[in-house]
């Protein structure tokens, strides 16, 4: 059953500004590429198939098709702008390169004519003697070719048409990036065509597929222009950390400042035209580090969108007054930038990396899981030759990037069923579902959903695996041929093996092959911590390597192995591979060459004059005030000097020894070279910054190079939107146990802010959810048995919170079902306070169910002995939205609850109820609308509680029990006029037990014990019965167990006297002479007036230190002084007091 509501739209519209319809948004993709699309459009249709048979078979390609292709293409050009063409390749130099030839031909009589060949297409012959080529090929010898690759799409880049090209020498050799990588993924999908064909599958093509993730940072360029080290290398070289760095965990995921979110936005538009499917966009974990993610594609094709992606986004921070930084690590003390490559291998119909529906796919997963672990064991050293750069090795290992030790992080459902097949069982079952292996052998696998292990370099993360080792500025080609080809190798043996089987043996052959495999490289698989000191400890014990340097990894790459890898998968000749080898290492040396030379020049140049200059000013303040004679308060002026001029020594030495291993470096060559500037020359710059930044810093703060930000713009006022939530919101047929864990992401992260105050849930359950922070949501752990047939909602009130800005997401909850169906009434109120004209606001409103509670008349304890139904909260402005009722009749109470306990305090919590009950079904429909000033639901009221203060209750306890002297103890009660049946002692008679109320109230009592002090024990135990207030507040009779304890606690003063009486004893006994110990000053005491009157109505009153428990009266006496100074004796008798045992009066008998 449901009921209307009817909404006001018009109160506080907030307009919604759009920039781009959706049509705009999709239109604009792709527009300056020469796509599959546009060839359809621009080709005859024989031609269109001729070139599909090149681009899918790998057939050759027709001039005539080339020319008609080249016309297309330049026509399409023409219409977008472009007036140039370029071959656009990737030469070992790590970037890319490009010669611009127009269009334009000119004729004999003055005019020209655009003119664009399939020559023109297909090859060029740009001037190859200045790429790096390793001794490949001869200065001297200038020719090169390139060659289109047409499965990469043509585009325009700044009105010239780029053709992505292979590059190779005159003698065919590749002198480029491209080309073996084109090499590997046809090893690789002959390979895989090959196992796959044993599965019964015949693909056309095997195609490996990459996302690389670009991590980048943003500094505004007049910063940029004033570190000479930062525009030379592309790191500061020296600096000190900034007093705010990433230690606060607040930048990564946080909100994009708009100078970054301005700069983002012009990216995407040209990314977007350019057909380059940037996706995600996000802050990083370091101050002004982003990233960019963009979709999956064939390898080939992505690794040239993301080279063009990294001009881009240092263009277009130009044009924003910043400087986009590509190194691996700008700045030293925050996290470097990497390029997670995210790689995968699939067929047109089929991911090969995720697990089946079959056994038989499943067997198909596993055979190429086993491919890649092997792969990865066999060549790690290579992979980590791959990733190796001068840049690089700042981060590999320095607990921010995967170490420089290859490892494979499979996750707990993958390692499990590694584990099982190893172990050679023929099912297992996994701790995230079952995986069965078949009927006889083969498993059934989930996709597995483990967390990535972010310290791994080699992580698999559900259908791919992320290689995150690569550097952000690399041309990550390298590391997918390397991986191709590896692959490939592992592919090839198993279908060598397994050729041949017969069908029906074949799946436990498969399998046999994948347990030896996976046996004989199981030590590559690790999924601890691999930022922790013992993991290098354990690599070493397995047999892994653990190259930290360039230099160290470099020579992998021309190893006897490797070599056999290249020439076996026709990836590299071991010319081509040396090649390889050569160039690495030469850009190394030189990057290596020109840091060491920018330090020693800076040091000198810049820094040690500043620290100089600012000692001899020190020095001469110090001359001049000693010369005015205050030598005595120039201490610590003195101590800075000395510290500037050992300081000085400190980096004079340290130039010298970092010049000298520098010309060292120099005066080798190659791998010698490499050797020296790895291991000598990196901690000598290492010494000479820590040098420099110890006295720098402390020397001269205002002159020191530091790194600066962007500036942030308006501050961030959105709180975050929830993007999802697993399971999903108001979900049914919730289990009342074994609870999974509830996840709610946003778009930002978040914070818990006043968590205890603010959360709550609908209806109270005993033990309270578990939430806490993950990743860019929270985790709710529900741990109370729930009711059948029930609807909860989790009430997080103003709690989540952006990160940064503190925005609060106000009312935000999250409801679910334990049945069929969520409870759909809803009812409203207003909670008003009785003694003045205002709201209560945060008041908590409880709904009994009226047939289930008891309607006592001289005292209602229905929130004391029930559970509410449903609860609900007002908002600021006493307005409540009571939720998820059921059509039934209610009894409604508001408490404030100023202690945030969820517990109504008589006496300090305001408390309202209303007579009668309430049935959501039956009341009238009401307006409710969303003030957007406020940012809360506001509704008209239905229900108004007048919310009142009880008098003020105290339970009744008892909560504190003393024995401050021996022969008395003490009892505190929590209430006035404690009803006492009985105090019972163990060794005590009750006779000899006085009570003695030391209040009016009675709250307190004191316990005289009339005994002698021998006969008291140190601890006295016993029990008292009276009547104690219950958990709903009703006095019932109780008995608990009194231990009341005293021990002799010795004064100084009466230590002092012991110690004089028992000197004055040894010497009366000396001296022999009876020694008499003095009498003890008699400790019954009392106190009674000295002046006064004695009349009927103001008796004279005496007070005793302990009561009495007998009085001779006839012992007292009285007298009177006459007005003739004589004496007159006057009989008395003395009465105790009724209400203090303690106090006797004094009155004529």
């Amino acid at each position: 059953m449901t009921r209307s509501l009817v909404i006001n739209t018009a109160s506080h519209a907030v307009p919604i500004r759009r920039e781009f319809r959706m049509a705009e948004l999709t239109d604009r993709f792709g527009t300056m590429v020469f796509s599959e699309e546009v060839m359809k459009d621009y080709l005859p249709k024989d031609i269109w198939k001729r070139l599909a048979a090149t681009l899918e078979g790998g057939e050759p390609l027709d001039l005539d098709v080339a020319n008609a292709v080249a016309h297309a293409m330049k026509v399409w050009a023409i219409s977008k702008g472009a007036t140039h063409y370029a071959h656009w390749f990737q030469p070992l130099s790590g970037i890319t390169s490009e010669k611009h030839d127009s269009f334009l031909e000119p004729n004999h009589d003055g005019t020209a004519i655009t003119k664009f060949t399939g020559k023109n297409l297909i090859q060029g012959e740009p001037d190859a003697s200045s790429f790096p080529n390793g001794g490949l090929r001869a200065t001297f010898e200038a020719r090169g070719y390139t060659a289109w690759d047409p499965t990469s799409p043509a585009f325009i880049k700044d009105d010239v048409l780029c053709i992505p090209t292979a590059f190779c020498s005159y003698t065919g050799e590749a002198l480029d990036k491209k080309t073996p990588l084109l090499r590997s993924m046809t090893a690789l999908s002959r390979e895989s065509k090959r196992v796959l064909a044993l599965f019964g599958k015949t693909p056309k093509k095997v195609v490996p597929s990459v996302g690389d993730e670009q991590e980048y940072f943003l500094i505004k360029k007049d910063a940029y222009r004033k570190r000479k080290d930062l525009v030379i290398t592309g790191r500061t070289l020296f600096g000190a950390a900034p007093c705010k760095g990433q230690e606060l965990e607040e930048h990564y995921f946080g909100a994009i400042r708009p100078t970054v979110s301005a700069y983002m936005k012009d990216l995407d538009d040209e990314l977007w035209a350019l057909g380059i499917p940037a996706k995600t966009k996000h802050n990083e974990v370091a101050p002004c580090q982003h990233e960019l993610a963009p979709v999956y594609g064939e390898v080939n094709e992505a690794i040239d969108q993301n080279l063009v992606m990294m001009e881009k986004m240092k263009l277009i921070a130009s044009r924003h007054d910043l400087v986009c930084l590509l190194h691996e690590k700008p700045f030293e003390g925050i996290n470097g930038s990497g390029k997670h490559n995210n790689w995968s291998l699939g067929t047109e119909s089929e991911n090969l990396l995720d697990p089946g529906d079959t056994p038989l796919d499943n067997l198909q997963f596993i055979v190429f899981l086993t491919a890649v672990i092997e792969a990865v064991d066999n060549y790690q050293e290579l992979l980590r030759a791959s990733v190796a750069s001068a840049g690089n090795d700042h981060r590999l290992g320095a607990n921010e990037a995967p170490p420089a030790i290859m490892s494979i992080f499979l996750g707990d459902q993958l390692t499990e069923v590694v584990e099982k097949i190893i172990d050679g069982k023929a099912s297992v079952h996994a701790t995230r579902g079952v995986l069965d292996l078949g009927a006889d052998t083969l498993p059934k696998l989930m996709q597995d959903n483990t967390d990535r292990n972010r310290t791994s370099p080699f992580a698999f993360t559900g259908n791919k695996f992320e290689f995150r080792a690569c550097g952000s500025e690399q041309n990550v080609s390298d590391s997918n041929l390397v991986l191709d080809a590896a692959v490939a190798k592992s592919l090839k043996s198993f279908a060598d093996a397994l050729e041949g089987t017969p069908e029906d043996k074949f799946q436990d052959a498969a399998l046999e092959y994948c347990k030896k495999v996976l046996t004989d490289h199981q030590r590559i698989l690790f999924s601890g911590d691999g930022y922790s000191d013992e993991w290098p400890v354990e690599a070493e014990k397995r047999g892994l390597a653990n190259n930290k340097t360039t230099a160290d990894a470099l020579p992998a790459f021309v190893s006897d192995k490797a070599i056999a890898l290249f020439e076996e998968t026709g990836v590299l000749t071991k010319a081509e591979a040396q090649c390889r080898y050569d160039c690495k290492l030469e850009k190394y040396n030189k990057l290596m060459n020109i840091e060491a030379t920018t330090m020693v020049r800076e040091a000198r140049r810049t820094y040690r004059p500043v620290i100089t200059a600012y000692a001899t000013k020190v020095a001469k303040g110090l001359e001049t005030i000693r010369a005015a004679g205050a030598e005595a308060a120039m201490q610590c002026e003195q101590n800075t000097l000395n510290k500037l001029c050992n300081g000085i020594t400190t980096i004079n030495d340290s130039i010298k020894a970092l010049d000298a291993v520098h010309q060292k470096a120099e005066a080798l060559d190659s791998q010698e070279q490499a050797n020296v500037y790895a291991h000598e020359v990196v901690p000598a710059m290492d010494a000479l910054r820590a040098a420099v930044l110890l006295l720098f810093v402390s020397a001269f703060l205002s002159r020191c190079a530091s790194m600066m930000t962007p500036t942030g713009g308006p501050r961030d006022s959105l709180p975050p939107v929830i993007v999802n939530m697993t399971p999903d919101n108001f979900s049914t047929n919730r289990p009342l146990v074994n609870h999974e864990k509830i996840y709610i992401e946003f778009d930002e992260f978040v914070q818990l802010k006043d968590q205890q105050k603010e959360f709550f849930t609908s209806p109270q359950m005993k033990k309270k959810p578990l939430v806490s922070l993950r990743g860019r949501g929270v985790v709710i752990q529900l741990r109370d048995t729930l009711e059948a047939n029930t609807t909860y909602s989790l009430n997080f009130g103003s709690a989540i919170r952006d990160n940064n800005e503190g925005n609060p997401l106000y009312s935000m909850r999250y409801v679910f079902s334990t049945g069929p169906e969520i409870d759909s009434m809803v009812m409203s109120g207003y909670t008003a306070d009785s003694y003045k004209a205002d709201s209560v606001s945060k008041s908590f409103i409880w709904f009994f169910p009226a047939d289930s509670v008891e309607n006592v008349a001289e005292y209602d304890s229905t929130i004391f002995k029930y559970k509410p139904a449903v609860i609900a909260r007002a908002e600021n402005n006493g307005i409540f939205i009571a939720q998820n009722l059921k059509p039934i009749a209610y009894r409604v109470y508001a408490v404030q609850d100023k202690n945030d306990n969820q517990m109504y305090e008589p006496g300090s919590d305001q408390v309202g109820f209303l007579e009668k009950s309430y049935n959501p079904a039956e009341m009238p429909d009401f307006a409710m609308w969303y003030d957007s000033i406020r940012q809360y639901v506001v509704a008209e009221p239905q229900l108004y509680l007048r919310m009142f203060t009880d008098k003020a209750f105290r339970r009744q306890v008892l909560s504190q029990t003393e024995r401050p002297l021996q022969h008395k103890a003490m009892l505190y009660f929590g209430a006035a006029h404690p009803r006492i049946e009985r105090i019972r002692f163990d060794s005590i008679p009750e006779d000899r037990v006085i009570v003695d109320p030391q209040t009016v109230g009675r709250d307190t009592i004191a316990l005289w014990f009339n005994m002698p002090s021998s006969a008291l024990p140190d601890t006295i135990k016993g029990e008292i019965t009276y009547f104690k207030h219950d958990t709903v507040n009703v006095l019932q009779e109780v008995t608990e167990p009194l231990k009341l304890s005293w021990r002799l606690i010795e004064t100084k003063e009466q230590e002092k006297e012991r110690e004089k009486l028992e000197r004055d004893r040894r010497k009366a006994e000396a001296a022999g002479e009876e020694w008499v110990e003095p009498k003890k000053e008699n400790p019954f005491a009392f106190k009674m007036p000295t002046s006064g009157e004695i009349n009927p109505e103001n008796h004279l009153t005496v007070d005793f230190d302990y009561p009495l428990v007998k009085l001779d009266s006839a012992e007292l006496l009285l007298t009177r002084v006459l007005e003739d100074n004589s004496i007159e004796d006057i009989p008395v008798r003395m009465v105790r007091d009724t209400g203090m045992l303690r106090r006797w009066q004094v009155t004529p008998s």
